[in-house]
């Protein structure tokens, strides 16, 4: 008799704390509901309830909140009742997003609330308190989710900086290897208009003489005091096309041996070549090539990833809408957003120091601001590659084909 009656206190004890997390459930759609004032279904509107029957709820919840013992047969109906209709009205929310954002949040808000005052506090920690009474298997995941995304906002700043630095790296060293290559076609033209004209006149010298030794012996002194004014324009033209040119291969050359580039060199291997040397800037340009192609293209993706995964989890805060599940998405995405940037890279030629594709009216999007778009859009990237390989096999991607010797 006595084993039979401790039965049954045990199970009415545990079926009163299921009852009491239900109602601690109600208190927080409530609590939820009345700060949610851009809602379309609001339980209150300019400080009043809205209407009678939300007003007999709340007297009801109201009692309840205050009634001690155990819950007897119309109080859990009402529970289930008022916890569908306030779940209805919370929708896309509900009690438990609620609670694991409340959850999620608590190191922070704690923190915020030290200097605002004790009731402020108090009532803050009673909200966070039954959160946690009402879902207590959820408070370590929450916490963990927390601390995820704590260490995930510090690598975030780490590879922005990183990423940053490389960039303008990258980009400085793109323009000089730009400059010098607009700067030797021009050089090149330059010699071959003046050695048209001087042709010309010194047709018999001209056919044995290289094209640039000529162009020295009458573009500078003495022999071009003896020369006409139009070729002592060109030449003028010349020398100032050459100038250019030799700082072009400066640059290059004081680019490559900046401390700017030694992370680079620390991970490509440089022919050395002696300063003012033209191969400089091939040797430059393949390995920044490179880096516009593949290294940049990765980080952006991961910051881009990043960036969704964090503005997805803000908004889902600011909703009420983060849930145990987030956790797993936020993991999984990160890695996504990686393979994204990787892929970006194999529809860019490496070949090509600056790499843009135009979008038209004026616009232009790097290999790294499209593998950043990737990055931030790893569902929809993948679902074109999807499109893509159904068009291209005529299948989907969730089909296997067909092979020799098997049968449907």
């Amino acid at each position: 008799m006595n084993d039979v009656q401790e039965r049954h206190e045990v199970a009415t004890k545990e079926l009163n704390e299921f009852f009491d997390c239900e109602f601690k459930e109600i208190l927080l759609l409530v609590d939820y509901l009345s700060v949610k004032l851009e809602r379309g279904d609001v339980i209150c509107q300019g400080g009043e309830i809205v209407n009678d029957k939300v007003r007999e709820t709340i007297d009801r919840i109201s009692r309840l909140a205050n009634q001690s013992g155990s819950y007897d047969v119309e109080d859990v109906a009402f529970l289930f009742k008022a916890k569908c209709s306030l779940n209805h009205l919370a929708y896309p929310a509900n009690g438990l997003t609620i609670a694991y954002t409340y959850m999620f949040v608590e190191d922070e808000r704690s923190l915020m609330e030290k200097g605002a005052g004790p009731n402020f506090s108090g009532a803050r920690y009673s909200r966070i308190g039954v959160a946690k009474d009402a879902f207590p298997r959820i408070v370590e995941n929450a916490r963990h989710f927390r601390r995820v995304t704590d260490k995930m906002s510090l690598w975030v700043v780490i590879i922005t900086v990183i990423a940053a630095i490389i960039l303008s790296i990258v980009s400085y060293g793109s323009q000089v290897v730009a400059r010098f290559e607009q700067d030797r076609v021009a050089h090149m033209k330059s010699i071959d208009d003046v050695y048209s004209i001087l042709a010309k006149q010194f047709a018999p010298i001209a056919a044995a003489t290289p094209p640039s030794i000529l162009v020295k012996e009458h573009c500078e002194p003495p022999g071009i005091s003896k020369e006409t004014y139009q070729i002592i324009e060109m030449c003028n033209e010349y020398s100032y096309i050459a100038k250019r040119f030799e700082a072009a291969i400066y640059g290059v050359s004081a680019f490559k041996e900046s401390w700017a580039f030694w992370p680079i060199r620390f991970m490509f291997e440089i022919p050395n070549f002696r300063s003012g040397e033209q191969a400089d800037a091939r040797s430059v340009a393949i390995v920044l090539s490179t880096f516009t192609s593949y290294i940049l293209p990765i980080l952006f993706a991961v910051i881009g990833s990043f960036a969704a995964s964090v503005r997805g989890i803000y908004e889902k805060i600011q909703d009420g809408v983060l849930a145990p599940r987030d956790r797993v998405v936020t993991l999984v995405r990160l890695p996504l957003g990686l393979i994204a940037g990787v892929t970006v890279g194999l529809f860019f030629d490496p070949s090509i120091v600056v790499t843009h594709v135009s979008l038209g009216a004026g616009l232009s999007l790097s290999a790294s601001a499209i593998a950043f778009a990737a990055g931030y859009g790893a569902e929809t990237f993948f679902s074109k590659i999807d499109s893509l390989i159904n068009h291209v096999f005529g299948f989907k991607r969730s089909e296997r084909p067909v092979l020799a010797g098997e049968h449907h």
